[in-house]
């Protein structure tokens, strides 16, 4: 399983986390010179200006790259073709589906995206629509990801990559992820820079001891 650190800017935090084992990603509106994005382009979900994001895949050709969200079912073929854009470009193409029964229609060779469900965004499918598929889980918690990675794998459902961000606002108060809990030393005791370096490393640890990555 690909672990990716999504976040636009930010160059330092996005080779500490290069440096820890993490791939990286950006959302294609926030994309920078560098580092490259070699893990993952993303897409403002809300607001996305596709000529720029396709640009953006392109430009620094990652591992992998999201089509727009399905909303509505009279978006599928539209989004469909979007993502056959990607594919030349990128090495596989994540597809996010945001209602019931759109999944069937979603090619194989497409990853199905789960938005991790949080105040940003989100959507679970029913586990039934995803025997069979590939999954990639955009963004949410620690815990959070562990919980439907735990799910997911008694289903013999494989989540193929993950990204997230989250330690990297919590870092500014001096808290990291220590493999399985939030822990704090004070924001005045461990720089932002320390305790998100902790933080990459406490949650490749924790993927470790579960066995979702060597």
């Amino acid at each position: 399983m690909d672990l990716i650190y999504c976040a636009g800017g930010g160059r330092i935090l996005a080779e500490i986390a290069i440096r820890e084992g993490f791939l990286y990603g950006s959302r294609s509106d926030d994309v920078r010179e560098t580092p490259r994005c070699s893990g993952l382009i993303d897409i403002n979900w809300k607001n996305y200006d596709w000529e720029k994001h396709l640009a953006a895949v392109q430009k620094h050709k990652p591992k992998y790259a999201v089509a727009p969200d399905i909303e509505a079912y009279g978006r599928v073929k539209a989004t469909l073709e979007l993502a056959k854009r990607l594919e030349d470009v990128c090495g596989r193409v994540i597809v996010v589906p945001k209602r019931k029964n759109i999944i069937k229609h979603i090619p194989l060779r497409y990853i199905i995206g789960i938005s991790v469900p949080t105040s940003y965004s989100g959507y679970m499918p029913d586990s039934s629509e995803l025997i069979g598929r590939e999954l990639h889980l955009l963004g949410g918690s620690p815990r959070q990801q562990k919980i439907l990675w735990q799910n997911f794998n008694s289903l013999s459902i494989p989540v193929k990559s993950i990204d997230i961000n989250c330690h990297n606002k919590v870092s500014s108060f001096g808290k990291y992820r220590d493999g399985e809990k939030w822990a704090f030393e004070g924001k005045h005791q461990i720089d932002k820079y320390e305790a998100f370096r902790r933080s990459c490393k406490g949650i490749i640890t924790m993927w470790k001891a579960m066995g979702a990555i060597l």
